[in-house]
């Protein structure tokens, strides 16, 4: 488990989205935020023909929603990430398969002990002990 763990904090990097260029560190939050918002603006302004600003209202928020709750992945595929639909459907299908097998060691174990439990039961012993 601390493996999968593990495995799963170091992904994240693979989400992360590398800093704009011209940003620097300043180690006050509110200087940053001030720098990034005037970045923001300025990419902006500079775009006249609103082409930023009209990229992410092409696809339907609600309908990347909808796909990923029918197929874990199918959201992330609708909106151009191939390989995060693979990684989100190979996580779900992996959590299915995990669960599927401990339900049935579980069920295994519950039968062992039934037959176990049968064969050194007793009842003039447990009356003795009653």
């Amino acid at each position: 488990m601390r493996y999968l763990t593990l495995l799963f904090v170091l992904s994240l990097a693979v989400w992360a989205d590398p800093p704009k260029e011209g940003l620097e560190d300043t180690g006050n939050t509110l200087v940053n935020r001030l720098q990034l918002h005037l970045q923001v603006a300025d990419d902006l302004q500079g775009d006249p023909e609103g082409s930023l600003a009209s990229a992410g209202s092409r696809k339907s928020v609600g309908k990347a929603v909808l796909f990923s709750a029918v197929l874990p992945g199918a959201g992330q595929f609708y909106n151009g990430s191939p390989w995060k639909a693979l990684t989100f459907l190979a996580i779900e299908a992996t959590a299915v398969a995990v669960n599927v097998s401990y339900n049935k060691k579980g069920k295994d174990k519950d039968t062992e002990f039934k037959i176990y439990a049968d064969e050194n039961w007793s009842e003039q012993r447990y009356w003795s002990y009653v």
